[in-house]
């Protein structure tokens, strides 16, 4: 009873026993079973003509074309293709420095087109300054001669203008002085009057 449930038509037609059927799994009974079958189901037929001519192809093609790891390489073949990669690894690398090079040109001359202009400029401040310090120092000079051989006319200007120098100018000196004492006075006669 177990055979007759095993090879019934209906397990016949399923995955499992089509599985089996290719990986040649079944017993020589179920193989005979399968043959009777085959020799009446026009569907079982079909399929089986199908997947024979399918396994056969795939055989063809696993004798057709060895795996790769069988195939050597020459050495000929080798030493062009690592001499292919080395040159055009050097040539990325004369690509690269060629445009670094270039880049660092361009940023230098820019640099120096600004420092350059830059540079005219300052000289031109320097020169301008020099020059009004020579000027200005060559008319001291003349008025200070001019002054010693009148000293007499000049005395009290020049005592006057030195001593109105020293009160404005100097931090610490007797126009600040008198500021400080004067704010001083100020703040004590307002605490005063506020009564503190």
């Amino acid at each position: 009873m177990l055979e007759d449930r095993v090879g019934s038509p209906c397990e016949m037609h399923s995955e499992s026993w089509w599985i089996r059927l290719m990986d040649d799994d079944l017993t020589s009974g179920e193989r005979e079973q399968w043959n009777q079958h085959l020799w009446g189901c026009e569907w079982c037929q079909r399929e089986w003509a199908a997947l024979s001519a399918a396994d056969e192809v795939l055989e063809m093609a696993a004798v057709a074309m060895p795996p790769l790891a069988i195939m050597p390489l020459s050495a000929a073949f080798t030493e062009a293709t690592v001499a292919r990669v080395v040159r055009k690894q050097r040539f990325q690398r004369l690509v690269t420095y060629v445009a670094g090079a270039f880049i660092i040109g361009l940023v230098a001359w820019v640099v120096v087109t600004l420092l350059g202009a830059t540079y005219s400029a300052l000289l031109s401040y320097i020169s301008a300054v020099l020059s009004a310090r020579h000027i200005v120092f060559q008319s001291l000079l003349q008025t200070s001669v001019g002054l010693l051989l009148s000293w007499k006319v000049a005395l009290p200007y020049l005592v006057g203008g030195t001593l109105a120098l020293y009160l404005v100018l100097m931090p610490h000196g007797v126009l600040v002085t008198a500021a400080l004492f004067w704010l001083s006075r100020r703040r004590l006669s307002a605490a005063v009057a506020v009564g503190v």
